[in-house]
């Protein structure tokens, strides 16, 4: 089968985008007209088996949407999402994952449905995305398997010992499946974390052969509970990273939709230095215009950066137009557009390059590969940029115990994964996924569980 027939239905669906790009155009400028987003992700969850230093997502609690709320807010979308992002926390702790994708199927009919994971649960993913590459037909499903470095160092960083080798558990069961609408992906984060582990990591992707390869750089989000975190790399840090990692990419064979991603990574790659360097929107931003996010409880925000409720799906009976279109919405877009806020978001990126169609007929400068060391340089250098790691997870260790001892659960409340609990009075229990939180046998409190640790 070849690439244009493998990638056949997005790529149709890409001319009916550019189509559509000067209408979102008007609607960003006039208000009019009224346009539905193309672009939405989904947070299923906060709920995750991972511990990364990058992220803090884990210790959020909310009611998650089910299957059929789901199914009733995406009829009154119909089907003009073009992109669906399935995000967590971990989304294949999710049981009813294949149903939600269904859902989505059925009534949106969208061009790729893209589903990051830690890959951990080998014996759950592969028989997962097999169902959902079979009942979606007309869609290519994108699995992007997070992968910050490569062994031991991977797992340190995403707090998970063990991880990677299950990751690769999952990678080659797979690669082996061979369908047609599946493309298979690595994705890293870059942080401060893992500037060190650059060459081993594009080394183990260009063994690895993905079919495609993305990278994104830690940021501070509200939804993550970031903010104030230090994980971000400076300017002349990501600078010299991308540059290696673009260096090392531009000539590895990608395919499906891979092909197209590499394409609007390049330009977005160079749309970050610029933004780190002056700070500010480079180009309109069309996050609330033709990009979405829905947390887990149904609350839509323009972006996952700002996590700013336009409102709450089960307020308005499921009808996301009524809150797309609303006076609220309106008064979020118009900070938008006044640049009051800026990022580097890959997610909303992408739409953003697509709104701007100048942007794509620049030429994406090649990058000359070198020797990228982050802590070349003096012995006292490099001391002292490690004595600066050290400080940033003292900090985030810090700043995690503090949110952890002040989250309080109550009794019925049920979990997507095994977990250890301690009550006020010192009792432990732990609980399996699915199974509601029990009053304390010991001194009869309903509402003073606190939650001690995620269970494998």
């Amino acid at each position: 089968m070849g690439v244009l027939s493998e990638v056949a239905h997005p790529l149709n669906s890409v001319w009916k985008l550019i189509s559509q790009v000067p209408l979102f155009m008007l609607f960003r400028a006039v208000d009019w007209p009224k346009m539905l987003p193309i672009n939405y992700t989904l947070s299923l969850l906060y709920t995750c088996n991972s511990r990364c230093l990058t992220c803090n997502i884990w210790t959020k609690h909310v009611n998650n949407f089910s299957v059929d709320e789901y199914d009733a807010t995406f009829k009154s979308v119909g089907e003009t999402p073009f992109w669906f992002t399935l995000s967590g926390g971990e989304p294949f702790l999710r049981q009813d994952i294949v149903d939600i994708c269904k859902v989505i199927y059925r009534n949106c009919k969208p061009g790729i449905i893209n589903i990051p994971t830690n890959a951990s649960l080998y014996d759950v993913i592969p028989s997962a995305v097999e169902e959902i590459c079979k009942y979606c037909t007309e869609t290519q499903v994108v699995i992007n398997i997070s992968i910050d470095a490569v062994g031991t160092r991977h797992d340190w960083i995403r707090g998970f010992p063990g991880n990677f080798e299950k990751a690769m558990k999952t990678y080659k069961h797979l690669k082996e499946m061979s369908l047609p609408n599946l493309t298979i992906g690595i994705h890293s984060v870059i942080s401060r974390f893992n500037l060190e582990d650059l060459e081993d990591l594009v080394n183990f992707v260009e063994s690895a052969k993905p079919d495609s390869f993305i990278t994104e750089i830690a940021e501070e989000r509200i939804e993550l509970d970031t903010v104030g975190s230090p994980i971000t790399p400076n300017l002349m840090d990501y600078e010299a990273a991308i540059d290696y990692v673009m260096s090392r990419i531009q000539n590895m064979s990608f395919k499906k939709i891979g092909i197209f991603t590499r394409f609007f990574r390049g330009h977005y790659y160079e749309l970050v230095k610029q933004i780190l360097r002056k700070r500010e929107q480079v180009i309109p931003c069309y996050a609330g215009w033709a990009s979405c996010q829905i947390s887990p409880d149904g609350d839509v925000w323009p972006c996952c950066i700002r996590g700013q409720s336009i409102g709450n799906l089960r307020k308005h009976n499921y009808n996301f137009p009524s809150i797309w279109f609303s006076a609220h919405a309106r008064e979020i877009r118009n900070s938008i557009r006044k640049k009051e806020c800026y990022c580097t978001l890959a997610n909303a990126h992408y739409t953003n390059i697509l709104m701007n169609p100048l942007i794509l007929l620049k030429k994406v400068p090649r990058h000359n590969q070198g020797y990228y060391q982050v802590t070349s340089g003096p012995p006292f250098m490099r001391e002292a940029k490690f004595k600066q790691i050290q400080e940033s997870i003292m900090r985030i260790n810090n700043s995690r115990q503090e949110m952890v001892r002040g989250i309080r659960f109550k009794a019925s409340t049920t979990f997507e994964a095994d977990a250890r609990f301690r009550c006020l009075c010192g009792t432990r229990i732990s609980v399996q996924r699915g199974q509601p939180l029990p009053t304390c046998i010991q001194c009869g409190r309903a509402d003073w569980w606190r939650l001690e640790a995620v269970l494998e």
